[in-house]
């Protein structure tokens, strides 16, 4: 089955579409100048492949909050939790192939790493402050 994502229209005005397997299949960057519309996109993309693809997002502004509600992800407040919470959350998540949508909005940097780091199951890196590197 070959799922397509329409991203828009073509300056020819036919419809933009990926191929979600090819795209599954391969990497994606998505760079641009501040106002650029990244986050457009990656909305799109996020609200095209959500029927077919479980999602983990780690949203460090809550702008992702809102696809709880139209597409069912677990919204989880990252400040509202331990390490140790988000760590066990996040392994039944993925167990039980749960999209989430992890908000840090509202911390600092470094413990958005941290909780970040703890809900995926990695560990989170040392933050040097000042020093050589």
């Amino acid at each position: 089955m070959t799922v397509a994502i329409e991203m828009g229209q073509t300056t020819a005005g036919a419809p933009a579409k990926l191929d979600l397997e090819e795209l599954l299949a391969t990497r994606l960057l998505v760079q641009g100048n501040s106002g650029s519309g990244k986050s457009h996109l990656l909305r799109r993309l996020l609200e095209q492949s959500a029927p077919w693809v479980q999602q983990t997002i780690i949203d460090p502004e809550g702008d992702f909050v809102s696809l709880g509600d139209r597409y069912g992800h677990l919204v989880i407040d990252a400040e509202q939790h331990t390490e140790r919470g988000l760590q066990a959350a996040g392994e039944r998540a993925r167990m039980h192939r749960v999209s989430t949508v992890l908000n840090l909005e509202g911390l600092d940097a470094e413990n958005q790493m941290r909780r970040a780091a703890a809900f995926l199951g990695v560990e989170p890196f040392e933050i040097e402050h000042g020093g050589d590197a």
